[in-house]
This record gives structure tokens, sequence and C-alpha cells, in this order.
């Protein structure tokens, strides 16, 4: 049969390992393990866990990507379009660049240097430092040195 093709219209029931052209697929009968040497294409969707439990799942109509447990980054991490990336953090460092607004609702604690290089303003100009030349403003006109 060699070099002829099969076609089976039921089933195909075998105790042994699957290996199709010398590995490039292989599925183990012992554990039901898969190799694929090539590129895996899917038309549908892509999921990994139990039927309607699955913790990791790729849409294929468009790419949105839900996970269900931690994700563990080794590499660098980009968000935005690759014309400009919006949001990059560095994993050697933990640097982070933030291109748009940070908004923060709850507390910040920082450890170390705050650098602003644009003017800084508490409350809607309650207090503020202007950039260029340093000057202080108060609106309070109350200043109160402990």
């Amino acid at each position: 049969m060699a070099g002829d093709r099969v076609t089976i219209k039921g089933s195909l029931d075998t105790a042994g390992d699957v290996n199709v052209n010398s590995g490039k697929l292989v599925v183990t009968a012992t554990n039901g393990n898969t190799a694929i040497a090539g590129t895996l294409s899917a038309v549908l969707d892509f999921k990994v866990g139990a039927t309607s439990a699955e913790k990791f799942t790729v849409a294929a109509a468009s790419g949105n990507t839900d996970i269900k447990g931690t994700l563990l980054v080794d590499g660098d991490v980009s968000f935005g379009p690759s014309t400009g990336r919006t949001f990059v953090v560095t994993a050697a460092s933990g640097n982070t660049a933030v291109s748009g607004t940070l908004g923060v609702t709850g507390a910040a604690t920082l450890s170390s240097t705050l650098g602003v290089t644009g003017d800084l303003t508490v409350n809607t100009n309650k207090f503020k430092v202007t950039a260029s030349d340093g000057s202080l403003a108060i609106a309070t006109n109350k200043f109160t040195v402990a």
C-alpha cells in the first residue's frame, strides 16, 4: 500500500502511538500527549480546559483571549499599535512607560523620587508648581511650616 491513499469511513481505533511522517505529528497512545512539528492552524476557537470550564480561550473571529489563571511573562510587555506602543513594561527592570493618562483612584505609594517635567497641580490648582519657572501658587493663601 505504499504510496496509495487509504479512506476509512468509520472510526480508526488504535492501541499504539500514531506517528505521521517520522514525527511531524505524534500522538502517544498511553497518555494522549500530542507533538506537532509544524504550524497549528485553527479555524474555530482554541480552548484549553474542561468543556464549559475552559481556562484559556482564543476566539477565532476576533483574536480576543481569555485567561482564567495567572499570566507569567518573562519578557517585556508592550501594548498599542506597532507604530507606537502606548504602554510598555521592561521585564529586566520593571520600568513602565505610559503614553496616555495614568488614572489612580486609590492611594499611591512612591518609594523613590517622583520626576515631573510638566506643572504639578493638586485638587484643580489648589496647590500648583509651575514647571517652567518653579513658581508656587497656593489658592488659599495659607502656607504653614511645622
